[in-house]
This record gives C-alpha cells, structure tokens and sequence, in this order.
C-alpha cells in the first residue's frame, strides 16, 4: 500500500511539475474551454516616483482624503 501512494504521489508530481514548467499562459474553465490569462501589468498607469507619491501622500493627508477615506471604508460609516 505504501509503494503504491508513493508510486501515484510520485507520478502526481511528476505530471504537475511538467506542466507548470511548459508556462502556458492559457487557463481550462470548467467546460475544459481554455481562455488566455489576463495579468496586470503596470504599464498602464501613470509612472510616478517615490517622492511624487510621498507628496500626493502629505497633500491628501493635509486637505482630510486620508480621514476621510478610513472613515467611510474602513469603518463602515
């Protein structure tokens, strides 16, 4: 019994390694259709620097976008 589920994990192994190795970008519904998978890129937002965020970051903190923000989504308000 032993050989045998070392025989099928072995084997279980093998068939998955092999597949995630081939890199498909292509995923099986359900019906077994296969779709091409989407991934995000960000190439399509804007590009900002570190410190272009921090002072986007300071200026919502200064005018309330932050409070507000943490009042009406995170606490349910």
């Amino acid at each position: 019994m032993k050989a045998l589920m070392i025989a099928v994990t072995l084997a279980t192994l093998s068939t998955a390694g092999a597949a995630y190795a081939a890199g498909v970008d292509e995923v099986l519904t359900s019906t077994g259709n296969a779709v091409q998978a989407s991934h995000w890129t960000p190439e399509t937002g804007p590009s900002l620097s570190a410190a272009q965020v921090q002072k986007q970051l300071v200026s919502a903190e200064k005018s309330g976008q932050i409070d507000h923000l943490n009042m009406t989504l995170y606490k349910g308000a």
